[in-house]
């Protein structure tokens, strides 16, 4: 129970601090002082003071925000859970996708009865993106479950290490970090689906894509490593540490790419998926 309960809140409480961590980082890299490393959780609580503006015809967007922010603590609490007394069966995985699926649903809603056409846009945009990158990320994962049931042997080592990193290419582009952010794509569309969010609505929503980056960050963890380890102590370390660690990498690699368009994102991660697949199907029936 405290296992739990630790991972829990540094699950729920850490996110806002590595994003702020990954913008300085990114600021590093370019060369820019950046802002302090708490400055996500200064934006977030600052915005919590401030007055909601929503336009006429909008009123749907508070509902949609606010059982989105609820689906990502309840996804967050969940996995923490998951993660301590070692439940990665395949039931408590379809459980965590079911809960990422939908929080990706409704964060594309958003966009949609914002009554703005560049949120429009911006959520349409990521409807397409998802097409491809929701079922990499459903089949990688079970992938990685097939690919667990022939370990300790080598093959079955090479299966994992295959399906886990296709996880990882499918969790970094889900995470909506360059070059994949073009649902936001803040040159043209001006942060796209969120562009009419303000106040509290929008700090719900901005700590929502924090805990959703952690869980994107958390699932390699949890599908290749976490089913491996004895005690709960192993567990939730390796999840925080292992889950900071992808969330820094990500942060890296996405600061040193440029925005993709929309057509070349899409087909890009459809070529890197189908090889991928082909490469474990072809290494499984050897």
């Amino acid at each position: 129970m405290v296992i739990a309960l630790a991972l829990t809140l540094v699950s729920i409480s850490a996110p806002p601090l590595l994003d702020g961590i990954e913008r300085k980082v990114k600021a590093t890299i370019h060369s820019r002082v950046g802002p302090p490393v708490l400055q996500t959780w200064f934006d977030i609580l600052k915005l919590l003071s401030k007055e909601i503006k929503l336009p006429k015809g909008a009123e749907l967007v508070g509902l949609a925000v606010f059982i989105g922010v609820s689906i990502a603590i309840v996804l967050t609490v969940l996995l923490s859970i998951f993660v301590t007394i070692g439940l990665t069966g395949i039931n408590a995985v379809v459980m965590v996708m079911i809960l990422l699926f939908s929080l990706h649903s409704l964060s594309m809603t958003v966009g949609c009865i914002s009554m703005n056409p560049f949120a429009t846009i911006g959520s349409f945009r990521k409807v397409f993106l998802n097409i491809v990158n929701e079922v990499g990320l459903a089949l990688s994962i079970a992938l990685a479950l097939i690919s667990r049931q022939y370990l300790p042997s080598p093959k079955g080592l090479a299966l994992l290490v295959l399906a886990t990193a296709m996880l990882i290419v499918a969790s970094f582009s889900s995470s909506g970090r360059l070059p994949y952010d073009i649902h936001e794509a803040e040159p043209e569309l001006a942060s796209g689906a969120i562009i009419e969010l303000s106040g509290p609505l929008l700090a719900a929503e901005l700590y929502s894509l924090t805990l959703e980056r952690w869980v994107l960050a958390s699932l390699p963890i949890y599908v290749s490593v976490i089913p491996f380890l004895a005690t709960a102590w192993a567990r939730a370390l390796c999840l925080a540490l292992g889950s900071t660690a992808i969330w820094i990498a990500y942060g890296v690699t996405s600061a040193l790419l440029g925005r993709s368009r929309v057509d070349l994102a899409i087909r890009s991660l459809g070529a890197i998926y189908t090889a991928s697949t082909i490469a474990w199907v072809g290494l499984w029936l050897a």
